[in-house]
């Protein structure tokens, strides 16, 4: 449907829908929220019905819903790109270096990045929490429910990116880490009566070592795990999150307990036990 619209039309659907969102705690999935985005958004020329039709061809309610289900996933996905890149995780581990070489520090596993996924999604999804039953009953409405299986899809494949990367970047870890904790032991044992020149600053390079001992190595993968046969394990870990993500969302339409923690404490328990 974008392809067929002028740059003018996608840039006021898209700031309709932008505005509209902002309405949505108060009138709901609607028409409404509509009728509030055109009284505030400027645009050149007068809005007919048919240029809403054209916009919005299942109707305003779906593309809002549609819009909020990506809006959150992109926060989603921006906060886990933030906390879990490869980058980030090393540089917390210099940070905690002599804990972690000493196993009280441990990197982030796979449980925690699809704990957080879940949780990041949800508490993007608070502030419409209350119009999300009838959002629910929009998204599966028969011409809709092709355009929801994409949505779910997109949240669910992104945050499935992320836990195979830490997962895999653990592995690499591991070897790396043994390797760090040699060195600090041999720059303590005495050559002679010398003491080994790295003892003067046994951790000062971890950083750099790490970096270049992962450098190059893929951390993601895919659906094959060669040209003829399928990573059962690559579709598992989608369907789990996927399962955890549905009933974290039917949990949090009941949750009444404040900034809807068990639902959070749902969403940890589902990932700890299925990841």
């Amino acid at each position: 449907m974008f392809a067929t619209l002028s740059p003018e039309l996608y840039h006021l659907r898209f700031s309709l829908l932008e505005q509209a969102k902002k309405h949505v705690p108060a009138v709901g999935f609607t028409n409404d929220a509509l009728l509030k985005a055109l009284n505030e958004v400027e645009h050149k020329s007068t809005v007919t019905p048919s240029t809403l039709s054209v916009m919005f061809e299942r109707g305003f309610p779906a593309a809002l819903v549609e819009y909020v289900a990506k809006d959150t996933t992109t926060i989603t996905q921006k906060y886990l790109d933030e906390v879990y890149s490869s980058e980030n995780i090393i540089n917390t581990i210099v940070r905690n270096e002599e804990d972690y070489i000493n196993n009280r520090f441990f990197p982030p596993t796979s449980k925690d990045v699809a704990a957080s996924a879940i949780i990041k999604k949800l508490e993007a999804l608070m502030p419409y929490c209350e119009k999300w039953p009838s959002a629910v009953g929009v998204e599966y409405q028969t011409q809709n429910i092709p355009y929801t299986l994409i949505t779910l899809t997109e949240f669910v494949d992104s945050s499935s990116f992320y836990i195979e990367r830490v997962e895999n970047l653990n592995q690499l870890l591991l070897p790396a880490k043994q390797i760090i904790q040699s060195k600090v032991m041999s720059s303590y044992i005495p050559i002679g009566n010398e003491e080994s020149s790295s003892s003067k600053s046994p951790l000062s390079n971890t950083a750099k070592f790490l970096r270049t001992f992962i450098a190059g190595v893929p951390l993601s993968s895919g659906p094959h795990m060669s040209t003829s046969n399928f990573s059962m394990d690559w579709y598992m870990k989608r369907a789990q999150l996927g399962f955890i993500y549905c009933t974290c969302v039917t949990s949090l339409l009941g949750d009444t307990s404040a900034g809807k923690a068990e639902t959070k404490a749902l969403a940890k328990k589902m990932t700890h036990c299925l990841f």
